[in-house]
């Protein structure tokens, strides 16, 4: 149950997608499975969309952490020639934010009603 409370507990993150084959997407859908928290699925936004923060369950902010990509680049050979380069690197920028001050749940609250009265 322990477990279970802090990998389930939300953190609040702005993340930038690295990746440049990742470029024009918005987010991905990321999963967590094991046999002691059962699936935890969720879309999670990068880029603008998390700049006020974002809240992610904290086993899916470990997986984002610990996803790479291979970045190619190429440098100059003995002979001048370019050779290509690969490196591993992380797919994604993660800043961990502050929790939200009760006034801030306060204001972002009344705007969700506010939102959720226009549909």
């Amino acid at each position: 149950q322990r477990m279970h409370d802090e990998e389930t507990a939300l953190v609040r993150v702005r993340i930038s997608c690295l990746n440049p084959a990742k470029r024009e997407i918005k987010g991905e859908i990321v999963t967590v499975a094991n046999r002691y928290l059962g699936t935890i699925k969720k879309f999670i936004p990068f880029g603008e969309a998390t700049d006020n923060g974002y809240h992610i369950p904290r086993c899916l902010l470990n997986e984002l952490r610990e996803r790479k990509f291979n970045s190619v680049t190429t440098k100059k050979g003995p002979n001048g020639q370019l050779l290509p380069v690969q490196r591993e690197v992380p797919e994604f920028a993660i800043e961990e934010l502050p929790p939200l001050t009760p006034e801030e749940l306060r204001r972002l609250a009344a705007a969700q009603a506010a939102a959720a009265s226009l549909d």
